[in-house]
């Protein structure tokens, strides 16, 4: 089961928060997928971070270019506050204000590409830490690493640093620079993971209409169709039934893991989930839900997260036993 495209679109949707995992017929998910996520799943916080320790050539050297750091302010508002974050693929992405974006006088560059939003009077900076002019002694960098200086702009982060080479050099590498050379508070955090059995469920089809499919699964997730999984506030969907084309496949269990979820883990939660797949040739269906940040600044292929308020950057894909696969991205567009 060959899926290039789905494995780009995950690759490309960097801040993940929640991803759901349905197997139907299965009364108890293997170990190796309950702790796919769970093993080495390690990520830190770091307070009151400066912003401009994100631009040093220390900082870039060491991490940016030696591998992936995801790295997203937390406690802050998009629609309304100024938020920043590190992608993967090294770029700084600042989304701020009006006001902040005159203080700060960043000019556009060959590094540094300017956005003005249409919308809540915000400016999309978006800076490339690997590009080559990028670097001390060029006119665009020193002016930045000082406006940055000078601004003592700084935030709460969570973030994630997975090096190039793991086997010669530790995750923690990136906590250690934080804490000793930042001089800034970091602490550990871990990945939130549960997981229930849900009985005599009705799942949907290969045949069944897309939409339906994918409502089955976001209501399964949540337990929409459980009364007893303790979720009070979803009593109202009881009188859902699920999709018409729908058949009885006893025991479904569902997983789900919260916190800050690299797109390099998903798709090996991913391609564990399709080696399942193949062991059951026989299984109803496979559904993989990903919910993102709702303040991230950007959303697929690192483009501007357009919308400002509760953001609807998510996907789905739901895999059957026919090996039939079928993908849901929600995306929102850009305001005209």
């Amino acid at each position: 089961m060959d899926c290039p495209v789905i494995r780009d679109t995950i690759r490309s949707h960097p801040f993940n928060h929640s991803v759901w995992v349905v197997l139907a017929d299965t009364f108890m998910a293997p170990q190796e997928i309950r702790e796919i996520l769970s093993v080495d799943s390690t990520y830190y916080k770091v307070v009151d971070l400066p912003l401009f320790r994100l631009v040093e050539k220390n900082f870039i050297e060491a991490f940016v270019k030696t591998g992936e750091t995801t790295c997203i302010t937390i406690g802050t508002h998009l629609d309304s506050e100024n938020v920043y974050a590190v992608t993967p693929d090294g770029y700084l992405i600042l989304s701020i204000t009006r006001t902040q974006f005159l203080d700060l006088g960043i000019e556009q560059s060959p590094a540094v590409t300017i956005i003005r939003q249409k919308t809540d009077n915000k400016f999309h900076i978006r800076i490339n830490l690997k590009e080559s002019c990028f670097v001390p002694g060029k006119k665009n960098y020193e002016r930045i690493l000082s406006r940055l200086q000078l601004s003592n702009l700084r935030a709460t982060f969570v973030f994630c640093w997975e090096p190039a080479v793991p086997q010669t050099t530790c995750p923690s590498s990136l906590a250690l620079y934080f804490h000793k050379i930042c001089r800034v508070a970091v602490s550990d955090c871990n990945l939130q993971f549960d997981f229930r059995t849900d009985y005599n469920v009705s799942a949907p089809q290969s045949s069944t209409p897309h939409a339906e499919v994918f409502e089955w699964l976001a209501l399964q997730s949540m337990g929409g169709f459980n009364k007893d999984c303790g979720k009070a506030e979803l009593e109202y969907l009881s009188s859902y039934t699920g999709p018409e084309c729908s058949k009885k496949v006893a025991p479904c269990s569902v997983l789900n893991w919260n916190g800050l979820i690299t797109s390099s883990r998903l798709l090996t939660l991913f391609d564990q989930l399709k080696k399942y797949a193949d062991s059951r040739p026989t299984i109803p269906i496979i559904g993989m839900q990903v919910i993102g940040f709702d303040d991230a600044p950007v959303s697929w292929r690192s483009d501007v997260h357009h919308c400002l308020t509760n953001g609807d950057n998510n996907h789905a894909l739901a895999m059957f036993g026919n090996r039939k696969v079928l993908h849901c991205i929600n995306y929102v567009a850009p305001y005209s």
